[in-house]
């Protein structure tokens, strides 16, 4: 008798239907349920020029006053407090978060940390940081030679 070769496959077979994984159970419970988790950052932008990088941070309803930016040699950390006023009934939907947070940013190069600066406008948090002298970028000048030096050099 000739036996028959079946594939193996990873998908469910009948048997296994009835198991759950932990994760399929822990998304079930947060699809059904009626509070959505709610990230617990704000959005950024970096970007790079030949001299800077500049953050620009999203904290619409924070009061300046109320952010902090610890800056190092290779990174900067934005931290702050909101805060929502206390609810009149039973949250239906509660999704705008409230507390502390915090924001760490790591940047490829070292920055200049004493000439960084800052600003906040209509709930957009923008930060400067120069590059450090040692990693800008520098022009060198050429000096053209005589002719007659110039053939020497050659």
């Amino acid at each position: 008798m000739v036996g028959t070769i079946v594939p193996f496959s990873t998908f469910a077979t009948p048997l296994s239907e009835p198991f759950v994984t932990l994760r399929e159970a822990m998304d079930r419970l947060f699809d059904e349920s009626v509070v959505r988790p709610v990230a617990a950052t704000f959005p950024i932008d970096v970007r790079q020029t030949a001299d800077e990088f500049v953050v620009t941070a999203n904290v619409p309803g924070v009061d300046p006053e109320k952010l902090t930016i610890d800056a190092t040699v290779d990174s900067v950390a934005i931290s702050g407090q909101t805060s929502s006023e206390a609810p009149q009934g039973t949250w239906l939907i509660h999704e705008r978060p409230s507390g502390a947070f915090v924001r760490k940013i790591s940047l490829p190069l070292p920055i200049e940390v004493d000439d960084a600066t800052s600003t906040y406008a209509n709930g957009v948090l923008t930060l400067t940081l120069p590059k450090a002298a040692a990693v800008r970028p520098r022009q060198i000048k050429v000096k053209a030679l005589p002719a007659g030096i110039a053939a020497k050099a050659a």
